[in-house]
């Protein structure tokens, strides 16, 4: 029985962001359904892998599966900004190229060289942890910027991924 009420937030956000993907795929609130569903998606994961931790000390081969299963989460999580950044630099290039040089087609491009900036970039320009806030107040200006900034691009990172979905279906980049 417990199994099942861990499992039905995990069923009902499935319902949920499906429905919505049908009826509206392209609208804002998708990324944001998208997000919970994925998160809906880690806590499901670890509670299961909590409730039936005995079982999987006990089995090798699942013990293993599980440890592989991890180790490939962990990598597609580092690598997912990476893959993400090179996906909106090609798509800007190529609807530069098609369509020509207008505001509506350079923001893929700019999203791309902005994560760039932000991932690499500004660490190396503002260390945000090695001045004392007190000595120096645009550190901690610098600190909240940053931290504003990295809530938007995760929001951005997951609409943008929420929108490269929907395209799948429609013919209209093809």
């Amino acid at each position: 029985m417990i199994q099942f009420i861990a499992f039905l937030p995990f069923l009902l956000m499935s319902i949920v962001f499906i429905t919505h993907m049908r009826k509206e795929p392209r609208g804002m609130i998708t990324g944001v359904l998208f997000l919970t569903y994925l998160i809906t998606i880690g806590a499901t994961a670890l509670f299961s892998l909590f409730y039936y931790s005995e079982l999987l000390q006990r089995t090798d081969f699942l013990y293993h599966l599980v440890i592989i299963g991890g180790i490939i989460f962990i990598i597609a999580v580092a690598l997912f900004p990476f893959i993400l950044i090179i996906t909106y630099f090609i798509q800007g290039i190529l609807i530069l190229k098609k369509e020509g040089l207008r505001l509506n087609n350079v923001l893929s491009l700019a999203f791309s060289i902005a994560l760039v900036i932000y991932i690499f970039v500004w660490p190396l320009i503002m260390p945000l942890s090695s001045a004392n806030i007190y000595e120096k107040p645009l550190v901690l200006v610098a600190n909240i910027i940053y931290e504003i900034l990295s809530f938007i691009f995760i929001y951005l990172l997951f609409d943008g991924n929420v929108l490269c979905f929907s395209h799948l279906k429609s013919d209209s980049y093809r």
